[in-house]
């Protein structure tokens, strides 16, 4: 028995996630669960979250952060949006939807290593809801970056495109931030563990 309040970024509003969060709630029918999907890191310190989860680069050092599982941010469109993209260059003239942690210019990488590319879209949308991301791409409003593990079911199935498999917009990492007051809650530890493994399964 017991409580765990997590804040978690809004692009982890996911079937992937809630599958995961179905296995967990299986396994532990005895924990009430409250998730709050939000960006601001700031806001969720202050709410006293047991579990805070974020996306932020590889090297970022975020105090009592464990890296839970590194990602690839995909550059996805819907059906029209994918027929006007050749280039990475042809970035420049589209809308970039995207929430309003990311910055104004976008650095893909090759996925051989050879280099990398700087773009800045002349139009974007911000919004803070990764599913009105999601939603406004499917409408062909424009193109987003979304984690590989996020948009793995959608692009298998056809849903969306990835428009440049051999560029990603750079290597991510999702981190778990334990709470100050509750560092050694073994609650907050065994969801961790448990995405930890579900992921490693799921993804492999």
């Amino acid at each position: 028995m017991g409580r765990l309040r997590i804040s978690a970024p809004t692009i982890l509003a996911s079937q992937k996630f809630a599958g995961f969060l179905r296995q967990y709630r299986e396994e532990n029918p005895g924990v009430a669960i409250e998730i709050d999907l939000s960006d601001d890191l700031r806001d969720a310190i202050d709410e006293q979250y047991d579990l805070i989860v974020r996306i932020a680069g590889l090297s970022a050092l975020i105090k009592g952060a464990d890296l839970l599982f590194p990602t690839a941010g995909i550059i996805c469109a819907g059906p029209d949006d994918r027929r006007e993209i050749s280039t990475p260059e042809d970035l420049a003239q589209m809308c970039w939807i995207k929430t309003p942690t990311m910055g104004q210019t976008l650095t893909l990488s090759e996925a051989n290593g050879r280099g990398n590319i700087t773009v800045t879209p002349r139009y974007n949308m911000v919004v803070n809801s990764g599913q009105l991301v999601r939603a406004l791409v499917d409408q062909g409003v424009g193109f987003a970056i979304f984690p590989d593990f996020v948009i793995a079911d959608a692009l298998a199935e056809g849903q969306i495109f990835n428009v440049f498999p051999e560029w990603s917009a750079g290597e991510r990492g999702v981190f778990a931030i334990h709470s100050a007051r509750n560092a050694k809650l073994s609650i907050a530890t065994g969801f961790v563990e448990g995405w930890k493994a579900y992921i490693a399964q799921t993804c492999s």
